[in-house]
């Protein structure tokens, strides 16, 4: 017997046995089936509709409910002959909706769509004030209803990866030659929760500190006098690996931040020029929010990951998923943040040289954009370029965008253009993945394409809902394949992804969504 696990935004259709699970919230799933037929289906939906419109996407009722009607007739169902259960609706307010009452709604749109469709409701189990997991068994018609699938904390896990969560308390080591800078995030950390434990002038005042007080995390200037940040990284990878936050300033050596990377730090935060004080302080909730990221990476997972062989696989290895038809892609953006780095290189190094024109903004390799290219200089089919304002955007070429600037995607006479805006107070990744897919969605409409990498916090997310929105493709990193699923997996949670998968496939899905063979 086939199993399928139902994620948000998503539905399925089968003429065999199968057991399909999900989990609910205030979301509905509704199942339908033709049993002379042998066709059977179920949807997971998130809303009724998109601001009053059906919407693009399963995540939306109209749309999720019209679409699995709709696929069931085509595998050979009659309408006459369908029958449904209603699941779900719940009075919970979801982070991903962020509104009340709105399971009520869901459930009135379900039965709305099903009574004017003129397909029967043989049992309907909606409301409550708690999640529930359910398993649909086409064989028996049955299904199977956990009521509460809540973890400890009353956190769902729709998504099937786990429910996400963060050390509260956090300790931190701050090593910097610059009392200024010491000072600084001493400051920024403290007033976003976190614990500073110490802070050290060297590396070798820095490694007392470590035996002393056993910090979570280090955050580790890359240029200090006696021994610099990159040479002590090596040597706590190599004898005690613990998560560090690299803190490099654009004039910093691309090739030292590179390396630091390649030796295990987790992610950069970017010094700031000494006489804009003020501005950095606005930055404060970003900069705590990376360093208590690393704080929670499984270091154990990372270094293997480090030590791990780029993998050869073939196209039939894949999974990749046949569209409904093929699809028009004009502009395809790319965000992620820290550990994105080599998932970015596996991607890129895979794309075709016919491939529309790329766009990254990957803010962990934001001040090293020419050593990174370099460092893949031959190894990629598409040419890479360190992204240039007001820049004309071809097919077969990908555009990095440095630290710094945010990046916008605009329509030109001959195709896309790239502008280059100045970050506002609300990013908490600079350049932003939202900021960058949400002009192409706005530009490109549903020729734009999305694709969220590895990262923390919920940059992309909104990008990828606006590229949703739109009507284009979103793609997202397979969560069991990132360091720091985060982002990936509330995109997931949210209904805003059409692919999921792990960064080795991510190509050839684009080649099959473009050409369907």
């Amino acid at each position: 017997m086939n199993k399928h696990f139902l994620l948000p935004g998503k539905l399925v259709v089968t003429r065999s046995e199968a057991k399909i699970t999900t989990v609910l919230g205030s979301c509905i799933s509704v199942m339908i089936y033709d049993d002379v037929a042998k066709v059977y289906g179920m949807n997971h939906f998130l809303l009724p509709n998109d601001a009053g419109k059906p919407g693009l996407s399963g995540r939306y009722g109209e749309y999720a409910m019209s679409t699995l009607i709709a696929k069931m007739e085509s595998h050979g169902a009659a309408r006459l002959r369908m029958k449904a259960f209603v699941y779900g609706g719940a009075e919970v307010l979801e982070t991903s909706t962020g509104l009340r009452k709105i399971g009520e709604k869901n459930s009135e749109l379900a039965f709305q769509v099903l009574d004017q469709m003129g397909i029967k409701i043989l049992k309907q189990d909606v409301g409550g004030k708690r999640g529930r997991k359910i398993v649909f068994d086409t064989s028996s018609l049955t299904v199977e209803d956990l009521k509460d699938s809540s973890d400890s904390k009353g956190k769902l896990d729709r998504t099937g990866f786990g429910t996400l969560s963060m050390k509260k308390a956090v300790k931190v080591l701050i090593v910097d030659d610059s009392a200024t800078i010491r000072n600084l995030f001493h400051k920024l950390f403290t007033q976003n929760g976190l614990n500073v434990v110490g802070m050290a002038r060297d590396a070798f005042e820095a490694r007392e500190m470590i035996a002393k007080f056993k910090p979570d995390v280090l955050s580790l200037d890359i240029e200090m006098p006696k021994m610099n940040g990159v040479k002590f990284l090596e040597k706590i990878m190599s004898f005690h690996p613990m998560p560090v936050v690299m803190v490099s300033s654009l004039s910093s050596d691309g090739q030292a931040a590179l390396k630091s990377l390649e030796l295990g730090a987790i992610e950069f935060i970017q010094k700031p020029n000494q006489t804009r004080m003020a501005d950095l302080q606005k930055l404060g909730h970003s900069v705590a929010e990376k360093v208590r990221a690393a704080a929670n990476v499984n270091m154990s997972l990372w270094m293997k990951q480090l030590k791990e062989k780029p993998k050869a696989v073939s196209s039939s290895s894949l999974n990749i998923e046949a569209p409904e038809k093929v699809k028009d892609v004009s502009i395809i953006c790319v965000g992620g943040n820290a550990s994105a780095q080599r998932p970015l290189e596996t991607l890129m190094t895979q794309l075709h040289d016919d491939t529309p024109p790329v766009v990254v903004a990957v803010s962990t390799i934001g001040t090293f954009v020419s050593d990174f290219i370099a460092k893949l200089k031959g190894k990629t089919k598409a040419a890479l370029h360190v992204a240039q304002e007001g820049q004309s955007l071809s097919v077969g070429n990908i555009y990095i965008i440095e630290a710094g600037k945010n990046g916008q995607i605009t329509k030109g006479a001959l195709g896309p253009v790239l502008r280059f805006s100045d970050p506002s107070g609300g990013q908490s990744q600079i350049p932003s993945s939202d900021v960058l897919m949400d002009s192409a969605a706005k530009s490109y409409s549903a020729s734009a394409c999305g694709i969220l990498l590895a990262g923390f916090g919920s940059d992309g997310v909104k990008g990828l809902e606006s590229v949703s929105r739109a009507g284009g493709v979103t793609m997202a990193q397979e969560p069991s394949t990132c360091l720091m699923p985060h982002a990936p997996q509330n995109a997931l949670d949210q209904g805003l992804v059409e692919y999921i998968h792990p960064p080795e496939a991510m190509a050839q899905q684009l080649w099959t969504i473009r050409n369907k063979k």
